[in-house]
């Protein structure tokens, strides 16, 4: 909580910023609920999800979704940055949870 204060002091009041939180898809989920509500305080805050292609279960990337006010961003699916990084959409998000997302696989949404 002192690191998301010091964070927030940064921010002027009178202007917009967009804020990213970046976790990965391994963690488990109540750790990634942890960590959402301690940077819970943050404006305009998205997720971006790193490591899908080191996982094969993804419930834990929805039950933080379901659970917060977060909104899902990008997801990176290889080491290879920036190429690696998709935009999130609810047909990306429907293929990982059917078909899973190998590294390099461009699923368009």
């Amino acid at each position: 909580p002192m690191y998301v204060s010091e964070l927030k002091s940064f921010f002027q009041h009178n202007q917009q910023y967009e804020t990213f939180l970046v976790l990965s898809a391994t963690m488990k989920s109540e750790d990634l609920l942890s960590i959402a509500e301690v940077f819970a305080t943050m404006p305009n805050q998205q997720v971006i999800m790193t490591k899908i292609d080191e996982t094969r279960t993804y419930g834990n990337l929805l039950n933080l979704l379901y659970r917060t006010d977060m909104k899902l961003a990008y997801l990176t699916n290889g080491q290879n940055v920036p190429d690696d990084i998709v935009q999130a959409s609810p047909k990306l998000i429907s293929h990982c949870f059917t078909e899973g997302l190998s590294t390099g696989e461009r699923a368009r949404g």
